[in-house]
């Protein structure tokens, strides 16, 4: 009797305390969402995900997004904002490889139509398309495409609503914030076109005081400083495009009447603004010299670091290749440039195919204010006193370690059957490094590009080909990134036709 009236106790108890627990869960929002620790993993797993495709892939963007909407189902706010800011990068990166690739053979003014909210041209509806447009127009589509025209052609750049459509139901606010701006600046098409701008000064200003403000709110996270770069970028064309013959800066020698006045209403309106001194001071110094393009106006904006576009600058010459660098982990690091410090130049390193550049050269890498973070000798790293780097082409950018810090490779010519290349990357302190390949082996391919893209074979693999014209065979090689170096992992010859 008394074990069974211990035994009914015991159940009662534990029966409060199951409707006691079942209460405190349903009365707490938070208890739905992972802790802590699961939302880091949630994170860390989508940039591994992300690590392991492939920038020049064309399905790469849409697994990426699939994949990203699969885990936000399960994550909390700060894991989707932070599974956000891995994608964009990756995003970034993968509209830098495909943009050509995708317009190639394709008639971008027959499969797109122009928005009716903007000058873009999205692609058509599937139902207006048939057969091969139809594949091309699901490709661009997928991959975040839109057309755009200028100076009577079309390319290939980024749909104003490609991020805001996917992504405004998961983010934050403030990331909804920064995708709207996005897309506002990019419905109204490239802001110069035909060798002029497509908006006022004033409405260029007011753009830069947009993204400025967005910064400010936002000081100190990624998007923010993308922000602030966007603002740069757009101050570079306000105070220094003075080369564009439809829009004119300085006609007939004197600073233009409309941008003179946008000037004055820039230092009224923003005073808070980070450039309202450099602007004022600017406006100044233009006064003095009766508002004429004098060596003291250009020297202003020389020494703050915005040369007119027609100045020629220290080193411009030297730069070989210069592109945004995106990484899925952050590095600090905006823009990865190439520069020649002595030797010959190519007779015009824009031309692919042209006599290739030879003397001595480094990598520089930059921030989002333009500042050197790191820089590495290209001749030390090849262990030759003068390098003769291969055709001119633009950096070719991916992860081939897998590690979600963004890499490229840099080719010296070898021989009449291709280069013999090294692979760097940028770290997440923003230092540039060579990623090293064990036992002295050689990444040999037969290509002539300075720049060239490798086969991704696996998350932390590659593959290259290499012609033997003793044997007339082709070699593929396969390399693999293990314990902190790639490894020859496997080869296969074939004979070549």
């Amino acid at each position: 009797m008394k074990k069974t009236k211990l035994l009914a106790i015991l159940l009662s108890f534990l029966l409060l305390a199951a409707l006691l627990s079942g209460c405190v869960k349903k009365g707490s929002p938070a208890s739905s969402e992972p802790s802590p620790s699961t939302a880091a993993d949630l994170v860390e797993q989508y940039r591994n995900d992300l690590a392991a495709l492939s920038v020049h892939d064309s399905g790469a963007v849409l697994k990426a997004l699939n994949q990203y909407k699969a885990l936000a189902a399960s994550a909390d706010q700060s894991a989707k904002d932070a599974m956000f800011e891995a994608f964009l990068p990756f995003y970034e990166l993968a509209m830098q490889s495909l943009s050509e690739k995708l317009a190639d053979g394709v008639d971008l003014e027959a499969i797109t139509a122009q928005a009716d909210d903007g000058w873009y041209y999205p692609v058509k509806d599937a139902s207006q398309l048939s057969g091969s447009d139809q594949a091309a127009a699901a490709l661009i589509r997928d991959n975040g495409f839109a057309a755009y025209q200028t100076e009577g052609d079309f390319f290939l750049g980024e749909d104003p609503a490609f991020l805001l459509n996917n992504f405004k139901s998961t983010v934050s606010t403030a990331v909804t914030d920064y995708l709207t701006l996005r897309h506002d600046s990019l419905v109204k098409g490239p802001l110069i076109s035909d060798a002029g701008l497509t908006v006022s000064w004033d409405e260029l200003s007011d753009l830069i005081a947009t993204w400025e403000n967005y910064a400010t709110a936002h000081p100190g996270t990624r998007l923010g400083d993308d922000a602030l770069l966007k603002a740069r970028d757009d101050m570079k064309i306000y105070l220094s495009a003075d080369v564009l013959d439809n829009t004119p800066m300085f006609p007939g020698g004197t600073l233009d009447s409309t941008l003179k006045a946008s000037y004055a209403r820039f230092i009224k309106a923003y005073p808070a603004s980070q450039y309202h001194d450099l602007i004022s001071g600017y406006y100044d110094v233009l006064s003095q010299n009766s508002f004429r393009q004098t060596d003291a106006v250009k020297k202003y904006l020389t020494d703050n670091g915005y040369p007119y576009f027609s100045q020629p600058t220290e080193n411009t010459s030297s730069v070989i290749a210069s592109s945004a660098l995106y990484a899925v982990r952050p590095t600090g690091v905006t823009r990865v440039s190439l520069l020649m410090t002595s030797g010959q130049p190519a007779g015009d390193e824009t031309v692919s195919g042209a006599a290739p550049d030879s003397g001595t050269f480094e990598l520089k890498a930059l921030d989002k204010d333009g500042k050197t973070v790191s820089t590495l000798d290209l001749n030390k790293v090849f262990g030759e006193d003068a390098l003769t780097l291969s055709d001119f082409s633009v950096l070719q950018f991916d992860d081939y370690n897998g590690d979600g810090y963004t890499d490229f490779t840099i080719g010296t010519r070898w021989g009449s059957n291709g280069s013999v290349y090294r692979i760097f990357t940028v770290t997440g302190d923003g230092n540039l490094a060579q990623l090293p390949v064990s036992d002295g082996k050689t990444l040999y391919s037969a290509t002539f590009d300075m720049s060239a893209v490798f086969t991704r074979t696996a998350p932390n693999a590659f593959s290259i080909k290499s012609y033997d014209n003793t044997t007339g065979k082709t070699t593929t090689a396969v390399f693999t990134w293990e314990n902190g170096s790639f490894h020859l992992t496997g080869t296969t010859d074939a004979a070549t036709n």
